[in-house]
């Protein structure tokens, strides 16, 4: 094999100071061993983080300074029209020679990087982009491989009302770690087999992590429920799965230098209520000079039962 091939790996989502603690507890050998092998940095992008669009960036290389794209929501102060729209950014790789294959690359527009091989929009958190594949038929091929994806019901769901949920979830995504793994091997090493840079990108710490924290952050206002330490062992079955993904890659491409990129993590949320409920209603009172929210009787639980807090 060409030594200088690249696999890289990238982990939505993927938290490391909780990685850590799995390490420590002997759950994470294979990043443990991979990150004594070689170099690793701690990166922050400062105020671009809060985008929302760190794939983007990655994908095209590109700032929101530079870009002009500083959401993925798009607000018309005209019509007040808000819009999510597909991404446009030229990805980087579209103007180099290399050969190169993605897998679930998000926001990467296969259109407008003919030279790149590969699969978007199969299982991802946030795809940014609509489904494609080059060659054609790539999806169907790979739904023959190892069946449809097998956690689309917990991309974006929510379990902490539930024991059962939880741990559904937990074993659903694990269980999609693992067929992310077995397609996008078959992919670099079968089916698209001439590459020099391959990139595969995992969703399901994504997935997991924002329905699941609260099983392992003790500050977390849900920390209380019954759910919460099933949840905690949720969150560590998906990485444990994605720890087996990472030896799978070492143990099938030995002589490929293997790189991992982890994009987000978690933490507490502290900016959606002032972007998505002060700053609108502030804009309503200064242009129409009174208030649009107004006081109401809420119900204690949604149509099917999910319990409101107060």
């Amino acid at each position: 094999m060409n030594k200088r091939r690249i696999v890289l790996l990238g982990l939505d989502g993927f938290d490391i100071a909780l990685a850590e603690r799995f390490a420590s507890e002997g759950l994470m050998p294979n990043l443990v061993h991979l990150r004594s092998q070689g170099a690793s940095f701690d990166l922050d992008h400062g105020r671009d983080k809060y985008s929302g669009l760190a794939w983007e960036h990655v994908c095209s290389g590109v700032s929101p300074s530079d870009g002009g794209r500083w959401s993925a929501v798009t607000f018309d102060k005209h019509t007040y029209r808000v819009t999510q729209d597909y991404s446009r950014a030229r990805p980087f790789l579209a103007d180099l020679s290399t050969k190169a294959v993605i897998f679930d690359f998000p926001y990467f527009d296969l259109s407008l990087a003919p030279n790149v091989r590969g699969v978007t929009s199969w299982g991802s958190h946030d795809p940014g982009v609509p489904q494609n594949s080059r060659p054609a038929g790539l999806h169907q091929e790979m739904e023959n491989h190892v069946g449809k994806y097998p956690a689309p019901e917990w991309i974006y769901g929510f379990c902490w009302p539930s024991v059962e949920n939880t741990k559904t979830a937990g074993t659903a995504l694990a269980r999609a770690v693992a067929a992310r793994s077995l397609v996008s091997r078959w992919l670099l090493k079968q089916r698209v087999s001439d590459w020099d840079l391959g990139v595969v990108v995992v969703s399901e710490c994504h997935s997991a992590i924002e329905p699941l924290w609260h099983g392992v952050d003790e500050q977390h206002p849900l920390h209380g429920l019954p759910s919460a330490p099933h949840a905690a062992d949720a969150l560590k079955k998906v990485y444990v799965a994605i720890e087996q993904l990472i030896g799978d890659f070492q143990h099938d491409f030995p002589d490929v230098t293997i790189a991992i990129v982890a994009l987000h993590g978690m933490g507490a949320n502290n900016s959606d209520v002032p972007s998505m409920a002060l700053l609108p209603e502030l804009l309503y009172r200064y242009a129409f000079g009174s208030p649009y929210m107004r006081l109401g009787q809420f119900p204690m639980a949604l149509p099917n039962g999910t319990p409101l807090l107060g």
